[in-house]
C-alpha cells in the first residue's frame, strides 16, 4: 500500500494455544506535506512447536545406557544415533517482515515516485512430516531393518498374539515352530488373519495415524533464511506521453537441515546452503493519439540473477550419500511495441510484437557418490561424462520473436467477438 500523505496507521494483535504471537501494524505520517510521504510496516509470528519428537530430549547418559543394552530409544534401525539434547518440539514458528516506503510527488513535475525497502527474516526448526507403514516398503530396501512407526508396530503384535491364541499357537520361538507342520499351519493361518485384521482395522475402523502430532526424528533440523529487496518506481507524465520505470533488486540467503525421511533412521537427511540474487529493470512508454483513436505502447525488460547451491545428502543402507554444489547465472531482456485502433466505436485492432533473449549459464562444481549404478550423476547434459569433482558447464542461449493480433468486433454493450492470432 503506498503512502498516502496523511497520518495513520493500524495495529493487531492474535495469540492462541501453543503458545501462538502475531503482531501486525503499519503507520504512515507526510514528512514534507503535499510532497514526500512514508510508510512503515511490520509483521512479527512466533508459535512453538505442535509435533513432539520421541527422540528429543535424552541426556549423554540414557543414549549411552541404551546403546549398552542395545535397546532403542525411538525406533531407529541401521546405523542411525540419537544425539543428546534434539528438539522435543517441532514444526515451531518465528519470523518477521517489515517493508518502509517513501513516496515522492514533486509538483513541478506530474511525476509519482516511490522506494520501497523490505526484509524479512525465519529462524525456526524444520517442518516434520509423518511415515506411517505396516512393512516399512522402500525404507525396508533402503534400511535393510525398515522403520515402522511404534504405535503401528504395538497395534500388530497385540492383533498377533490374540491370533495366535485363538489358533492354539504354542509360545515358542518361531524357528521351532517352523519345524513341526501343524504348529507351521497354525502359525500361518493366525499371521494371514492377524494382516487382515490390521489392514481392516487401519483402512475402515479409524484413521491411519492415531499420534498424528508425534514422531521419531534423529535429527531437530532448522529453516534460516533472510530475504531483503528493495525498488523504485516512478510514473511521469509528459503531455501526452506516460512513462514508467520500476528497478528492483532481491536477494536472500538460506540455511536448512532437514530429516526429510521423517524417521529415526538415517535414509535421506539433507544439508542445504543457498543463495541468490536479481535485479530487473523494466521500461514502459504509452501514449494516446489525439487526432486518430489510436494508443500505443513500447518498453523494455531486463534481468539479471544467479543462484548458488550446496547440497549434501546424507543416507544409509541403499541410498548413499550425495553431494550437489552448482551455479546458476541468467542474463535476459525483452523489448515489445503494440497498439490499440478503434476504428468505430464497435470495432478495435490490437497488436503487439515482442522479442524475447535469454542466456543461462550453468557450473556444476561437484555431484559425486551416485545414488545407484543406473544414475549416472557425473554427468553433465550434452557434455562427455566427467570424474567425480571436475567441473562441468553448460550454457545455452534463448530468442525468439513473439506476437499477436486480435480484431475485436461489439455487439452490444455486454457482448463481444473477436478473432485471435499467437
Amino acid at each position: 500500500k503506498r503512502p498516502t500523505g496523511d497520518f495513520g496507521g493500524y495495529l493487531t494483535a492474535n495469540v492462541g494455544n501453543f503458545g501462538l504471537f502475531e503482531i501486525e501494524g503499519a503507520v504512515e505520517a507526510p514528512i514534507v506535506p503535499d510532497l514526500l510521504a512514508s510508510r512503515f510496516a511490520f509483521r512479527f509470528q512466533q508459535r512453538d512447536g505442535l509435533v513432539d519428537n520421541r527422540c528429543g530430549g535424552f541426556s549423554a547418559g540414557e543414549i549411552a545406557a541404551a546403546e549398552a543394552a542395545n535397546e532403542q530409544l525411538c525406533g531407529e534401525q541401521g546405523s542411525a544415533v540419537i544425539v543428546p539434547g534434539l528438539d522435543e518440539e517441532l514444526n515451531d514458528i518465528h519470523r518477521w517482515a517489515m517493508r518502509g516506503m517513501l513516496r515522492y510527488q514533486p509538483d513541478w513535475l506530474d511525476s509519482d515516485w516511490v522506494l520501497n525497502v523490505h526484509g524479512s527474516r525465519v529462524d525456526q526448526g524444520q517442518t516434520a512430516g509423518q511415515a506411517i507403514g505396516t512393512e516399512g516398503g522402500v525404507f525396508a530396501d533402503a534400511t535393510r531393518n525398515g522403520y515402522i512407526v511404534p504405535e503401528i508396530q504395538a497395534e500388530r503384535q497385540a492383533i498377533e498374539q490374540a491370533a495366535f491364541e485363538a489358533e492354539g499357537v504354542p509360545d515358542i520361538p518361531p524357528e521351532r515352530c517352523d519345524r513341526r507342520p501343524n504348529c507351521r499351519a497354525a502359525r500361518e493361518r493366525a499371521l494371514a488373519s492377524a494382516e487382515e485384521t490390521l489392514a481392516n482395522t487401519l483402512a475402515y475402523n479409524r484413521p491411519l495415524d492415531l499420534r498424528p502430532f508425534e514422531g521419531d526424528y534423529n535429527q531437530g533440523g532448522h529453516e534460516r533464511q533472510e530475504s531483503w529487496g528493495a525498488s523504485l518506481r516512478g510514473d511521469m507524465e509528459i503531455g501526452t506521453l506516460s512513462f514508467t520505470t520500476i528497478s528492483g533488486f532481491e536477494q536472500y540467503d538460506r540455511s536448512r537441515i532437514l530429516d526429510a525421511d521423517y524417521t529415526s533412521s538415517i535414509i535421506f537427511e539433507f544439508d542445504i546452503q543457498d543463495d541468490a540474487w536479481q535485479v530487473t529493470q523494466d521500461l514502459r512508454l504509452e501514449q494516446q493519439l489525439e487526432d486518430i483513436p489510436l494508443t500505443w505502447r513500447t518498453g523494455a525488460y531486463a534481468l539479471a540473477e544467479r543462484l548458488d547451491y550446496d547440497q549434501v545428502t546424507t543416507g544409509d543402507g541403499d541410498v548413499p550419500g550425495v553431494i550437489q554444489r552448482y551455479a546458476q547465472t541468467t542474463w535476459a531482456y525483452g523489448i515489445y511495441g503494440e497498439f490499440d485502433w478503434a476504428f468505430t466505436d464497435d470495432l478495435e485492432l490490437k497488436a503487439g510484437v515482442r522479442y524475447n533473449w535469454e542466456r543461462k549459464e550453468f557450473d556444476i562444481s561437484e555431484i559425486t557418490n551416485p545414488i545407484s549404478s543406473t544414475i549416472d550423476l557425473n554427468r553433465c547434459v550434452g557434455r562427455p561424462p566427467a570424474l567425480p569433482g571436475v567441473d562441468c558447464e553448460e550454457t545455452r542461449t534463448f530468442s525468439d520473436p513473439t506476437g499477436t493480433v486480435k480484431l475485436v468486433y461489439g455487439l452490444d454493450e455486454t457482448t463481444q467477438i473477436y478473432a485471435l492470432y499467437a
